[in-house]
């Protein structure tokens, strides 16, 4: 585990999601690497991933119709995360930690 997301509103509030070294995809999936409860139907199947190689993070949207947001501004393409910024998917923000 290299980093955390901390649901920090709506239905999942307070949950907690382990990421991991390489490309997370979190969605709803059952094989997403970050697994969302079908509970927040606001959040894609296979939302957008966050990655970590090399010590570095970043976070890439895979859906056009649901876009991700970082820090309220949104995500195209790709962006790098830092310790403390937020990720919204959907309805559902998270507050990113590296651990």
């Amino acid at each position: 585990m290299v980093g955390i997301l901390i649901a920090r509103n709506g239905k999942l509030r307070d949950e907690i999601y382990k990421i991991h070294d390489g490309e997370n995809v979190l969605g709803r999936a059952a094989g997403a690497e970050i697994c969302i409860d079908s509970r927040e139907d606001s959040i894609s199947r296979e939302h957008c991933t966050i990655i970590h190689e090399s010590g570095h993070f970043g976070v890439k949207p895979l859906k056009d119709t649901n876009p991700t947001f970082l820090n309220d501004e949104p995500v195209t393409g790709g962006a790098a995360l830092t310790d403390g910024d937020e990720i919204r998917a959907g309805d559902t923000t998270f507050k990113f930690r590296v651990v």
